[in-house]
């Protein structure tokens, strides 16, 4: 029977991502609860570090076991008909002592130079995310063990860029030693995995990897780099919706769209539908001595969308909009949204003339929209 009559609900892989959550919620705030009652006991440091040893196997046992049980739960709804057959499953709770005294001494490292919120925190942290490996490991386990793959499957309201990168991959890892063992995944991760013997990705109802991809290489080529960090920094300012599916950004109009020239809404199509740029289009003041077009996270943006585009041209649109800062006397930086879409000379020529540009009228950042509806984010 093909993959695509097992499709596991999008709805349900969220309700199992979310029970996971909980019970790793549940362990961070019993081990800051016993640090929290160990340091109001006045235990000496090497009594309280074997006591948040001992707190952290307890919670990681307990919450780990469980979690590695959702796990297994959501496999036997789907894996033996994927199979034919049961399933070998393999329930992993994370346990791990010596790893427990470790991160026991680590955390109360913190205690001079952050006080014991610093230490709670740490503990916190790192017990969410055992837990939250024992579902993980219950998953990658099993799949070794039945000849499968597994998948990285992004969950939460956000997704770092290096996480996106791997879950674009789909169905292609099948070991700990393929995809960087837990090693790769680092604190706070919302990601779970799937375990599949389907590499067309068809398994999961709302994965698509290549979508994940898509949105990946965008982000990249805004900024024009490869770098994993700075790439998840450009999609953090992307929705999710837009990131998982394509969904167009949300747009508020606080002044209607039909008042907007043509290459206003045009600008503002690219950004929200084309690249998931969520965006305020700011009301117009009559009364004041200029008015800003656009609100985009919290920051005041220009748009400009000049039919020529000669090299005076060029400069004389970026005049007008540091201008526009100059007499509403605001300190905040100077961002312009300016679009090609319109000019009459290539994007490359134009883009290089606004890069040097900014720079001598202390233009913060412009967002460049090029013929082709992509952009690039210039600093």
């Amino acid at each position: 029977m093909p993959p695509s009559a097992h499709l596991v609900a999008w709805e349900r892989f969220m309700a199992y991502a979310g029970a996971v959550s909980g019970l790793a919620d549940k362990a961070s705030g019993e081990i800051a609860a016993a640090f929290t009652q160990a340091l109001s006991e006045g235990q000496d440091v090497r009594a309280l570090e074997a006591h948040l040893a001992s707190a952290i196997d307890a919670a990681v046992a307990k919450h780990g076991a469980a979690a590695a049980q959702e796990a297994v739960r959501l496999m036997e709804e789907y894996l033996p008909g994927l199979l034919g057959a049961a399933p070998d499953y393999a329930a992993y709770d994370n346990v791990n002592a010596a790893r427990s005294q470790r991160q026991a001494a680590s955390a109360l490292a913190l205690m001079p130079a952050g006080g014991p919120d610093a230490v709670a925190a740490r503990l916190a942290e790192a017990v969410g995310r055992y837990v939250r490996n024992a579902s993980r490991e219950t998953v990658i386990r099993t799949a070794e063990r039945n000849g499968l793959r597994w998948a990285r499957v992004p969950t939460g309201s956000y997704t770092c860029g290096f996480c996106i990168m791997l879950a674009s991959r789909g169905f292609v890892y099948r070991s700990q030693a393929s995809a960087g063992g837990l090693g790769g995944w680092h604190s706070h991760c919302n990601c779970q995995v799937i375990a599949s013997n389907d590499t067309d990705n068809l398994l999961l109802e709302g994965y698509d990897p290549d979508r994940l991809y898509e949105a990946y290489t965008d982000a990249a080529a805004t900024i024009g780099s490869t770098d994993p960090k700075r790439i998840g920094k450009e999609l953090e300012l992307r929705t999710v919706e837009w990131i998982r599916f394509g969904q167009p950004a949300e747009v508020e109009y606080d002044k209607k769209r039909k008042k907007l020239y043509e290459s206003e809404c045009d600008s503002i199509d690219v950004l929200s539908e084309g690249h998931g740029i969520p965006l305020t289009v700011l009301k117009e003041d009559r009364g004041a001595k200029a008015n800003i077009d656009l609100m985009i996270h919290g920051e005041l943006w220009e748009e400009k969308s000049p039919a020529g585009s000669t090299r005076p041209s060029v400069f004389a649109t970026l005049v007008k909009t540091v201008s526009k800062w100059d007499r509403l006397g605001l300190s905040t930086p100077v961002r312009l949204v300016y679009s090609n879409r319109r000019g009459t000379r290539d994007d490359g020529t134009v883009l290089g003339e606004v890069a040097n540009m900014m720079r001598e009228l202390g233009i913060a950042e412009v967002l460049f929209i090029q013929k082709d509806g992509s952009i690039r984010r210039l600093k």
